[in-house]
């Protein structure tokens, strides 16, 4: 779970080749049709958010940065079981 789900959102994107710095992300509330928060892909992967005073955003910096050691990610393929049930449309 992500304190700055946005912000992370915008690092996914732009690592994973998905999306381009200028590209425009947008984030809406559920039922909602107007934009809660609006940015260039770029601009808020440069940013998280602190709530030391309230909630605002500051600059991002990477756990390495801050001496914390990067985890390795391990991924594994879930366990997939064979079936002979034909598609249910």
């Amino acid at each position: 779970m992500s304190r700055a789900p946005f912000c992370d959102g915008a690092r996914a994107l732009l690592a994973d080749g998905t999306a381009q710095a200028t590209d425009l992300l947008i984030m809406r509330h559920a039922g909602r049709e107007h934009a809660a928060l609006k940015a260039a892909v770029g601009v808020a992967a440069k940013l998280t958010v602190t709530e030391t005073g309230g909630p605002r955003f500051v600059n991002w910096v990477a756990p390495e940065a801050r001496g914390y050691k990067a985890a390795p990610v391990v991924m594994e393929r879930a366990p997939m079981r064979e079936t002979e049930d034909e598609a249910v449309p």
